[in-house]
Formats: structure tokens, C-alpha cells, sequence
């Protein structure tokens, strides 16, 4: 459960780059968007505006999708006598989205981007801690690196907002990231 969690995961926090490529393509391929056997006119007046909300919701029922599988995820438990440090990571991760917002901006054909997607996964799935999705913002979720008495740090994706130690309990995504689901 845990290695399908983590790979849904890992193209969920692409996710965003998929919008903003899509998105691009709408507006600069003219009349027509067309991929495999699904073609789309913006003939309509609304019709950006009803893809921009089509691929928004599309972004954000993945996200929701992902919450309710980490239930499945192994109990963890922080406890407060464990914590020496709390760091807000929220802002950490912005410049690093950025660059997926950049790349997703330079690339011109589907199967550059698929090739793309597929190599920043792997990644993304191997890397230590970069689970980041704008979408978690959206939906009130913060993220805070807390470094433990045995100088370990770690990664709390919550809604709540941590400011001094705190007993937790988690769902383990990872040795170095946690999810706090019953946060609010």
C-alpha cells in the first residue's frame, strides 16, 4: 500500500504541471486541442474557462483521492518529548514548484511531456521528502520540518499549525515523511 500511495503520490505533485502544460496547449494550438482519440473546440466562448475548471478539479479530486488512501498508510506516533525543533517548510518548497511551472511552460508536444513526467516521478518517488502539491495549500494543509532528539528531521504534511511540540499521530509516506490526518 505504501509504494502505490507513494507513487500516486509522486504524480500527484506533478499534477499541477500537467494544468499548467495543458492550459498552454489550449491557447496556443488554436481552435482545436487534440490528444489520442479526445479532441476539444474553443469555438465556445467559455471554453477556456470551462477547461481551465475541468483540469482545476481534475488536480483537486487527485488530491483528495490521495487522502483518503494514506488511511492505509502505517500509524506513526511523534511524541512531544521527541521534538527539539519545529520549521515551517511552506515556503521551501515554492521555488521549487516554480520550476515545474517553467518546465511545463517549455515543453511543446505530448510525448516530450509524458517523457518528462515519467523521469521527474521517478525522482520525485526516490527523493527523501518532495511529496509538495500547490493543491495542499488549497485545501488548508501546511508543511512544517521537525527535527527529532535524534537529530533526524522530518516532514509533517498537516493542517495544523504547529508552533511548539505537540504529540502526533502520522501515517508514515516514507522514513522522512509523515501525514497528519487528523489534524484540523
Amino acid at each position: 500500500m505504501q509504494i502505490v500511495f507513494r507513487l500516486l503520490l509522486s504524480i500527484n505533485a506533478l499534477s499541477f504541471m500537467g494544468a499548467i502544460f495543458l492550459i498552454k496547449t489550449i491557447n496556443t494550438q488554436g481552435n482545436d486541442l487534440s490528444f489520442g482519440f479526445f479532441s476539444f473546440s474553443n469555438n465556445i466562448p467559455i471554453y477556456n474557462i470551462v477547461m481551465l475548471v475541468l483540469i482545476f478539479m481534475i488536480t483537486y479530486f487527485l488530491t483528495a483521492g490521495c487522502l483518503k488512501l494514506s488511511n492505509g498508510l502505517l500509524d506513526q506516533e511523534i511524541k512531544k518529548e521527541e521534538i527539539t525543533s519545529i520549521e515551517p517548510a511552506d515556503d521551501n518548497f515554492l521555488s521549487s514548484y516554480a520550476g515545474y511551472f517553467f518546465v511545463a511552460l517549455s515543453i511543446s508536444d505530448f510525448y516530450t511531456f509524458f517523457s518528462i513526467l515519467a523521469i521527474m516521478t521517478i525522482f520525485i518517488y526516490n527523493s527523501r521528502q518532495s511529496y509538495f502539491n500547490p493543491m495542499f495549500f488549497i485545501i488548508k494543509y501546511h508543511f512544517f520540518y521537525l527535527t527529532l532528539k535524534n537529530k533526524q528531521k522530518v516532514l509533517i504534511i498537516t493542517k495544523r499549525k504547529i508552533k511548539s511540540p505537540l504529540n502526533l499521530e502520522l501515517k508514515q509516506i516514507n522514513d522522512y515523511t509523515y501525514i497528519d490526518l487528523k489534524g484540523e
